[in-house]
């Protein structure tokens, strides 16, 4: 449970009791993460219980040493970078929550958000595969409300050039297959603190607050808006995959 307090303490207490109620909904959010995940793999997608992919689901595919060289990479990263932050855990419960709304509040269920591999969040910096369920088209999306400044390259690569994901999925011929992605659009989902909360009060609630409609609608005018500002940036293929987004972000 989300603990809520009216008074109107200094700005400080504020802030440390904002992170507070983050950190504490990772806890609650665990077993509804677990809920969304068993949905996602009756409808084929090999995610573990957090909703994120599963690499070791792509072994025929890869290889598996070269899935096993993966995974041992990626627990090296995990071992150097061990050390959770206040940050660092606002960024993952974002994640966590990005994926509940958006598969069950938010653009009257249109979109189907899977979290990537720990493999692709780090190598590739993109933490979400997002899909459009009526049109079968994927975009990729990553959270840099957290650390921006030290995102800011790679972000500008990946508007420039496209994404990459190695572990993804995507369709052909209405059939849901294993692939990888090397110029997927990228989109940038932030959320200020206080609207983190909103979200995660109405994922608590299980039903959308007014509140949390404007949270939605700032979403979705950033997403819209990004299609058209990113595209002037991408080369023509990309430019492409942006307007069509966008023209999906406007059917929203």
């Amino acid at each position: 449970m989300i603990p809520m307090k009216f008074e109107r303490p200094p700005e400080l207490a504020e802030i440390h009791e904002e992170i507070e109620q983050i950190i504490q909904a990772r806890e609650w959010l665990m077993p509804r993460l677990k809920e969304e995940a068993e949905k996602l793999r009756k409808l084929g997608f090999g995610v573990d219980d957090e909703c994120r992919i599963k690499p070791g689901e792509f072994k025929n595919l890869f290889g598996e040493e070269n899935v096993a060289r993966d995974l041992e990479w990626i627990k090296g990263k995990k071992t150097k970078f061990e050390k959770e932050t206040p940050e660092k855990i606002k960024g993952e419960v974002l994640e966590m929550a990005k994926t509940l709304t958006f598969n069950n509040f938010w653009f009257d269920k249109r979109l189907i958000a899977l979290r990537t591999s720990e493999y692709d969040d780090v190598a590739n910096g993109v933490d979400q595969l997002i899909f459009d369920a009526e049109t079968k088209t994927a975009l990729a999306a990553v959270d840099a409300t957290t650390n921006w400044k030290d995102k800011t390259k790679e972000i500008s690569s990946g508007i420039e050039n496209g994404s990459k994901v190695k572990y993804g999925f995507g369709f052909e011929n209405e059939s849901l297959v294993k692939k990888s992605y090397y110029n997927l659009p990228l989109f940038i989902i932030s959320m200020k603190g206080e609207e983190l909360l909103e979200v995660l009060k109405d994922i608590e609630k299980g039903e959308i607050s007014f509140e949390g409609r404007k949270v939605e609608n700032t979403v979705l005018n950033e997403l819209k808006s990004q299609s058209e500002n990113f595209a002037e940036s991408a080369s023509l293929k990309l430019k492409l995959s942006y307007e069509k987004a966008g023209e999906i972000f406007e059917r929203l």
